[in-house]
């Protein structure tokens, strides 16, 4: 006889209740927290020079004081993928001044 696993709601309830990313990604190639046209590249350059996530949202009023939290914690969770985004960004900005 095969077991099943056991159903956890409490556990499977909590999971779902976990927040997405509030980062979107567009057609040109940005990544946008929430539902604003803020760049992800423009909130964590605040964030690397020591502004709290309250300091930002007050930068970008148009924000979410949870959305900039989630921003962060989601930049923090993946640097790396993040971090070539940012240098792509970078690349593409300064070709465009070329």
């Amino acid at each position: 006889m095969i077991s099943t696993p056991e159903y956890n709601a409490g556990a499977m309830d909590a999971l779902a209740r976990i927040p997405s990313p509030p980062l979107k990604f567009w057609v040109d190639g940005t990544i946008r927290v929430a539902s604003s046209d803020v760049r992800i590249d423009l909130v964590l350059q605040q964030y690397k020079q020591g502004a709290t996530a309250a300091q930002i949202q007050q930068h970008f009023p148009s924000l979410a004081l949870g959305d900039v939290y989630r921003a962060i914690i989601y930049y923090l969770e993946h640097v790396e993928g993040i971090e070539a985004y940012l240098a792509e960004q970078e690349e593409r900005e300064w070709e465009e001044t070329i």
